[in-house]
């Protein structure tokens, strides 16, 4: 017997939208546009589930079914219905699908009204102005965080790029799969600089679970941060290495799951308040501050370089254990932090350094082997150390980065400049002053000339100088790069790092001289040396902050001038040589001439007076001495209370002149 269709005509008004995870607007909903069709379906559970009616949604997701006859097309007074929206085809960013078709059955609306009807008297829902709506999916909005065991805020947010995805599970978590596939195909939601990742999830069933898979990895095109992991498994593991990832799944500290159904509706966390999630256990927190570092490490050197930094082109991965109990920066692309240092921010910024260097001036993993275990390098290092030209270069580098980001507002941080007023000469190359504790100790200054170049302590020590009084100059007193605790905005925090001027000085001077290495030799000389190629108008400016740490000295090859001059002076000398800078000094009888340094290979002076002065009618042999500047700190605990000049001859010509009276 056919069911008789209901009296009046009833209305039905539903509209769908869905969560735009892509839009700057963090809460931007978007309605699933015209076209989506629209199912009126009656739940049938032996003969299975009738559609009753079909719409297809507006431009704004709206649908209105209006029929007085849905009873007997379901066959029964009451029928159980509910609604299918089939957007199998509906356009939705690149990085998920939407299923064939999602049903309203188990879930609410966003004012709480029930997506199924079970026994529904045929009556009106919703109105036009205030239709019921459906959020497609289930959408999430956490935010990260994790616990720092070091001195400082307690909680710091996660750092921009990692990686998200929520998985629906029966309650059973072996159900959970190793997704770490999908993540290196960056099919995930990502972290913003607030720690905060806004997604969808279309995969879950009312009646399931939702947990997270957080990756140990990290990826942001916008600054060339290349895709880079933290491994959590030492040499013979079964697991793969880079399967190192935080499941929030109800066991532990760490743990946090949700019911879909308890939830909001379709909703984990809101755009403005997110759920947050913080990792305080085993080696979590310890993946995400070296995670942030490397942020930090990529976001300035992209803006300082003027976006020259592309990034390490093979990607980063940190180990959290080492052989051998000490720290250490190889194979190339592969960072070994020892547990002691795994809270030591200068060791982590000292080994990412170390990688910069071996990706820019293209040196590979088995020369550095060869190098650190047979030629010039010495595994065991300290800043006096005296060795070799790569020792300095290779480890002076590493260290002059760690004076950028670990300044003096950092205690316990032992950072440049280093005391190297004397150094340890470890392959006795010269004969030492003393020795002391097995250390051979000798002054970084003249009669030994030129040995900075071999120091690594002394070669950190020039960089940070110029980097500090040339290169950032004006624009900041402490060109430190300042932690960013709650936002990530590591160039905003640090405005100097955006200044063209800046910018420009940082790429012709350490940028190109890193780059430059490439091509030639691996040696504090050869870096040095790219310095002057490319500032050949700036060398007798750039010179001085060698010069002061004794890593050259200036020559002097040969002298214009007078032999001779009355006794009131006032005649004109040239003199010719190499690496003159502007500090330099021309001394005639014991008075200082007036000089001029043209270039880094030429100066004038202007010929003093004479004191005193030649005797009437005879003469007065004086002697000439060319002056240059060692500039050795004079320490007081870890920082220099001052910079006192060493003046020291290049050249000296005893009687060499004369003064006619």
């Amino acid at each position: 017997m056919a069911v008789p269709a209901c009296p009046s005509l009833i209305n039905i008004f539903v509209r769908f939208e869905i969560y735009n995870p892509t839009s700057t607007n963090i809460s931007k909903y978007d309605p699933v546009g015209p076209g989506v069709e629209i199912d009126l379906m009656d739940h049938d559970s032996l003969s299975g589930d009738d559609l009753l009616d079909k719409k297809n949604t507006d431009e704004n997701g709206l649908v209105t079914f209006t029929n007085r006859d849905y009873p007997s097309k379901a066959g029964e007074k009451t029928p159980d219905i509910y609604f299918k929206a089939r957007v199998k085809n509906m356009k939705l960013v690149n990085r998920w699908t939407p299923p064939d078709d999602w049903s309203t059955k188990g879930w609410t609306d966003v004012f709480g009204r029930p997506g199924y009807y079970p026994n529904w008297t045929p009556s009106d829902l919703g109105t036009l102005d205030d239709p019921l709506v459906f959020r497609i999916g289930v959408e999430f909005h956490l935010q990260l965080s994790y616990t720092r065991l070091v001195s400082g805020p307690e909680e710091w947010i996660a750092p921009p790029g990692i990686p998200v995805l929520a998985h629906a599970y029966n309650g059973v978590l072996g159900q959970i799969p190793l997704i770490g596939i999908a993540f290196r195909n960056d099919n995930a939601f990502r972290t913003d600089k607030k720690g905060q990742v806004h997604g969808l999830v279309f995969n879950v069933s009312p009646d399931q679970k939702v947990t997270f898979v957080i990756h140990f990895q990290i990826v942001d095109k916008s600054i060339n941060l290349q895709p880079a992991w933290v491994e959590a498994y030492g040499p013979g593991s079964a697991r793969s290495p880079r399967e190192y990832y935080w499941i929030t799944d109800g066991s532990g500290s760490d743990a946090d799951t949700f019911d879909a159904i308890t939830v909001p509706p379709n909703w984990i966390g809101t755009p403005t308040e997110p759920k947050k999630i913080r990792t305080t256990v085993g080696d979590k927190n310890v993946a995400m501050f070296f995670l942030s570092i490397l942020y930090e490490f990529n976001a300035f050197l992209f803006a300082i370089t003027g976006k020259q930094w592309k990034g390490f082109g093979d990607g980063i991965t940190y180990t959290l254990t080492t052989l051998g109990g000490t720290s250490y920066s190889w194979p190339v692309g592969k960072i070994n932090i020892d547990p002691r240092d795994h809270w030591n921010r200068s060791v982590i910024v000292h080994e990412t350094a170390h990688q910069i260097m071996w990706q820019e001036a293209d040196i590979g993993t088995i020369r550095i082997g060869f190098e650190y275990l047979f030629v010039d390098g010495k595994m065991v290092h300290w800043t006096q150390l005296l060795y070799t030209g790569f020792q300095a270069l290779t480890e002076g580098w590493a260290e002059f980065f760690e004076a950028i980001f670990c300044g003096p507002s950092q205690p316990g941080y032992n950072t440049p400049p280093w005391d190297v007023s004397s150094v340890d000469d470890n392959k006795k190359q010269f004969k030492s002053t003393h020795t002391n504790f097995g250390k051979n100790w000798i002054q970084l200054s003249p009669p030994w000339d030129g040995i900075g170049q071999y120091v690594e302590g002394a070669f950190s020590d020039a960089l940070w100088q110029m980097y500090r009084d040339f290169v950032v100059a004006g624009a900041s007193t402490e060109p430190h790069v300042l932690e960013v605790m709650d936002d990530y905005e590591v160039v905003n925090g640090n405005a100097w790092v955006t200044d063209p001027a800046v910018q420009g000085r940082f790429q012709t001077t350490i940028w190109k001289a890193v780059d430059g290495l490439a091509s030639r030799g691996k040696t504090t000389a050869d870096f040095i040396d790219t310095i002057r190629q490319v500032s050949l108008v700036n060398w007798r400016n750039l010179a001085g902050y060698f010069q002061s740490f004794n890593m050259f000295v200036p020559s002097v090859d040969g002298k214009s001038m007078p032999t001779s001059s009355p006794n009131a002076g006032g005649g004109t000398a040239t003199i010719t040589g190499q690496n003159f800078v502007d500090a330099m000094q021309v001394v005639i009888g014991g008075q200082n001439a007036t000089v001029t340094v043209q270039s880094s290979t030429s100066l004038t002076c202007t010929i003093p007076a004479a004191n005193p002065p030649a005797p009437a009618g005879g003469s007065l042999n004086v002697d000439i001495t060319v002056w240059y500047q060692l500039r050795v700190p004079a320490f007081t605990g870890n920082s220099p209370a001052t910079w006192p000049t060493q003046m020291q001859p290049a050249l000296h010509l005893p009687g060499a002149f004369i003064y006619q009276g």
